[in-house]
């Protein structure tokens, strides 16, 4: 019986945080071109990924053949985008704060 799912990588390496540190499993990367999907399966764990190789998605990266160094830097890339998001965040919440503290409270 067909699934809607063709074989897109078999023995791919999927790079993934855990607890603060980089992981890879081997396994392989199944999804559907049709509707834009991939998951990675092992024999350990199961990922939502991205069809293409080297493209970062949810955190996960897949490759054809292991590149720690690659992984590395795309984790490492997606981190700091997440910093800059909390930091614009931040900064967005001070100038709020400083609003409400000059402010006349207006009663209705």
């Amino acid at each position: 019986m067909y699934t809607g799912q063709d074989l897109i990588q078999d023995n791919a390496y999927l790079y993934s945080m855990w607890s603060g540190r980089p992981v890879v499993y081997q396994g392989r990367v199944v999804g559907s071109f049709k509707n834009g999907q991939a998951r990675f399966s092992s024999f350990k764990k199961a990922h939502q990924c991205s069809l293409h190789e080297g493209e970062l998605f949810n955190t996960v990266v897949w490759f054809k053949e292991r590149n720690d160094q690659k992984a590395k830097e795309l984790l490492i890339l997606y981190e700091e985008r997440m910093i800059r998001n909390a930091e614009m965040k931040i900064f967005k919440h001070r100038g709020t704060i400083q609003m409400i503290e000059t402010m006349e409270v207006i009663m209705f």
